[in-house]
């Protein structure tokens, strides 16, 4: 059988007690301290990690939204140009439109110079005509002051009865 021997178990001991020391005081509290530090540093590497993760998804959501407003300022630009531009297009057909007008109402108004003109014309022939015919019917000749009176009284006649119009 295994014989204990007491002096042999003591000293055992005391040599375990002696290294289980210098183990702890040397070789533990170095290593517990190296593996805190590390834990701690893993620890804080983590919540730098995280504090990114988050600063991330901040500035992901803050440029979104000037995206978004940007996208926004700029519909509202465009819009505003094409409103500007529909603007000057219709200023323009207006201006256009006036000229055209205007265009129109002058003509019509040298038209109706032309035609008076042409009126008085055609009086002045026909007054001439009447006169000359008169003459040679009563067979006299009138002078040129009283042939000038008998015209202008049968155009203003003729003018006032509605005759040449």
């Amino acid at each position: 059988m295994i014989e204990i021997q007491m002096k042999t178990l003591i000293a055992q001991m005391v040599n375990f007690s002696i290294l289980i020391f210098f183990l702890n005081k040397f070789l533990f509290s170095k290593l517990g301290a190296f593996l805190d530090k590390r834990s701690h540093s893993i620890k804080n590497s983590l919540d730098e990690i995280e504090k990114d993760r988050a600063d991330i998804a901040r500035l992901r959501e803050e440029y979104q939204e000037r995206v978004t407003q940007l996208d926004k300022e700029n519909y509202q630009k465009m819009q505003e140009a094409i409103q500007k531009g529909q603007e000057a297009a219709s200023q323009l057909l207006a201006k256009a439109d006036g000229e055209a007008k205007q265009m129109l109402d002058t003509a019509r108004e040298e038209v109706v110079r032309e035609k008076e003109k042409a009126l008085r014309e055609v009086r002045s022939e026909i007054g001439s005509l009447a006169i000359e015919i008169a003459g040679k019917i009563i067979g006299e000749s009138y002078n040129g002051k009283l042939q000038k009176k008998l015209v202008a009284e049968f155009v203003d006649k003729l003018g006032k009865e509605g005759g040449l119009q």
